[in-house]
């Protein structure tokens, strides 16, 4: 007896790159489509998934076509791993350095009080930024910002993993350094701003919303004060050793700000509605970011004045500097 073969079961593999004029590239093949619960729902209809369901059939954010969207540096998993590989083997040999010597012995008193001040308490936000960034990843609408978000919320623990390292490290020559970072964390006026907004963004369950607070507005805020202004006051206090660790992590942030930027690109490309939504969340976010912001970076003048970049960073947030700029380019 002849079998009949459905249409659908006839497709040849990757088919939906046909029509490209290209082979597609191992990015293509390994991020496309990967997402089966947004074209096909979920398998057991359950709370949960009408929630989701209701989400995908009325997005804050609205793309003509999500897939059409790539990662400027087109990464796999293979990339990321290799990647990181590399920074992970310079970090080593920094933290190598810094056993093998009288390194932190030798440091300023002031500078230890700054370090001791802020880099155990740093472990906090930092975890903070990881779930979000895993958070937004869930909301996704396409695997290929799922993806982008994934491999940001492992940069973030990597952040979280290597102060945790150097905080251990620096207990050898003081070993209470950073026994009060929890108290300090959930009790220590300067931090609460910073700890509220990231309390209220996990509890932002909407993927537009949650990328426009987290990736255009809190994140590059808190990088430019905690990477740039603590790594210019390392290199005022001559640890040139923490300066090159927290380049490293800058050289993570540096991308998660590139994609960010691209898909802010293509989101007012792909629906001039996106703009007022956009507007709104970041007229919205801006206070609280602001005030988190300004609050934490008393820590940084209390011992040192150098760092430029915390105005910097409140002067882009005050003037919607990551919007307009993308917006400019779009238009």
């Amino acid at each position: 007896m002849e079998l009949s073969v459905p249409m659908s079961s006839q497709r040849r593999t990757y088919w939906h790159f046909e029509g490209q004029g290209r082979l597609p590239s191992e990015y293509d093949i390994t991020s496309a489509r990967l997402l089966y619960h947004r074209e096909h729902g979920f398998s057991v209809d359950t709370p949960v998934a009408r929630w989701h369901r209701s989400m995908w059939e009325s997005p804050s954010l609205r793309g003509s076509d999500w897939e059409s969207f790539k990662d400027p540096l087109e990464t796999t998993y293979t990339d990321y791993v290799t990647r990181q590989a590399e920074r992970e083997s310079f970090v080593d040999g920094l933290f190598r350095s810094i056993e093998g010597t009288d390194h932190d012995g030798r440091m300023a008193r002031e500078w230890l009080e700054l370090l001791a001040s802020s880099l155990p308490v740093l472990r906090f936000p930092c975890h903070g930024l990881q779930m979000l960034a895993a958070q937004v990843a869930q909301w996704a609408p396409t695997g290929r910002i799922a993806m982008l978000g994934l491999f940001q919320a492992a940069d973030e623990m990597r952040r979280v993993q290597l102060l945790a390292y150097r905080m251990r490290q620096l207990q050898d020559i003081d070993p209470n350094f950073g026994s009060d970072s929890k108290q300090q964390w959930q009790s220590n006026a300067v931090w609460q701003p910073l700890r509220r907004v990231i309390e209220l963004l996990l509890r932002t369950h909407d993927f537009g919303e949650s990328f426009v607070a987290l990736n255009l507005l809190l994140k590059p805020a808190f990088d430019r004060v905690f990477l740039h202004g603590l790594a210019e006051a390392a290199e005022a206090h001559g640890d040139t050793l923490f300066d090159k660790l927290l380049f490293s992590l800058g050289e993570d942030a540096a991308w998660h700000h590139g994609w960010a930027r691209a898909l802010l690109d293509h989101t007012l490309r792909s629906d001039s509605s996106n703009q007022a939504a956009i507007a709104g969340w970041v007229e919205h976010w801006t206070p609280e970011v602001e005030a988190a912001l300004a609050s934490a970076a008393q820590l940084i003048h209390v011992h040192h004045s150098v760092p430029n970049s915390v105005e910097q960073a409140l002067r882009d947030l005050n003037s919607s500097k990551f919007l307009h700029d993308a917006h400019g380019a779009s238009t």
